[in-house]
Order: C-alpha cells, then structure tokens, then sequence
C-alpha cells in the first residue's frame, strides 16, 4: 500500500474488494459469535442463577476478544491481510499487552465522558438548550469531531508502536539514516 516517497493517487485510498471482505467477514464472525451467546443466555439457558454468571462470563469474554482483535483492521489496510491473517496478527501483537491495552481504553473512554461533561455543563450554562434545540446538535457535532480523532489518533499510535516493538529492524532503510 505504501508507495516510495509516500506518494498516492485517489484510487490508493479506496479499499479494495479483499480488504472490504475482510472487514465484513471479521464482522459476521463477531455478530454469529454475539448472537450464538445471546440466543443461548436467553432461550438455552433457565436457571436464573445460571444466566447471571453467564452474563458476566460473556461480557467478559467479548470485552477480551474485541481489546485483542482491536488492530485487526489496521492489519487489513496496512499489510493487506485476510480476516484469519488480520485476527492473528492482531492477537499476536497484543498477546503480553492486554493491560496497557485496557488501560488505553479506558483513558480514551474516560476522556470521551470527561469532554462530553465539559460540553453539557457548557451549553446549560450558556444557552437555554429549550429554544435553542441546534445548539445541543452543534456540541454533539463538536464533540464527535474532537474525540472521534483523537481516538483514531490513539489506536493508530499504539498500533505502530506495537507492530514495530516487534520488529528488530526498519521497514525503511531512509528512515535510520
């Protein structure tokens, strides 16, 4: 995907069919799985006891997955990985890092929650939020537009630092020079 000199053309940032499939095939994988788990903690399952500890075993359990299947897109797009390829890759590159993962998380959750209080407290004080109902669609604007990068900031950050912690040498030998 990278070109020498980074150069591209519009057509290198569409994704391509493979990597479209990938992704989709990754995400029908996830939603059989939720759905599997659902169906029998709902319809299976009866004893009340029973459902409970399974709730909490699935919730956690999903939550594992998904913080160690967090990079399986970036293998997508960045090595032109296939869907077992990308879950792979990414289980492999998180597999000592699940706690600084969770972590990362939950500092990106914290500040997601933090900055949407500052927004809220912001807009009650200073606009009558009854009349003036596109200020509250302006701030969730705002909001979205400041931490969904951020975000994407973050994960693309870790990412790298994870995939060449594992590296010994670089992609470019420019780049050492």
């Amino acid at each position: 995907m990278d070109r020498q000199y980074y150069e591209f053309e519009f057509r290198d940032i569409i994704p391509s069919f493979r990597m479209a499939l990938s992704f989709v095939s990754i995400g029908t994988f996830y939603i059989i799985l939720i759905g599997t788990i659902i169906f029998l903690n709902l319809f299976v399952i009866k004893d009340e006891t029973v459902r409970v500890v399974m709730d909490i075993v699935e919730k956690l359990s999903l939550a594992y997955l998904l913080i160690r299947s967090i990079f399986c897109l970036c293998f997508i797009v960045d090595e032109d990985s296939g869907p077992v390829e990308a879950l792979l890759e990414s289980f492999r590159i998180t597999r000592n890092n699940f706690f600084k993962l969770l972590a990362l998380i939950l500092i990106v959750v914290g500040f997601i929650a933090i900055l949407l209080m500052i927004i809220t407290m912001a807009i009650t004080v200073l606009f009558d939020t009854d009349s003036n109902g596109y200020i509250v669609s302006i701030a969730g604007i705002g909001w979205f537009a400041i931490s969904f990068p951020i975000v994407q900031v973050m994960i693309m950050v870790s990412y790298r630092k994870l995939v060449y912690s594992q590296k010994d040498v670089d992609d470019d030998v420019s780049e050492t020079l």
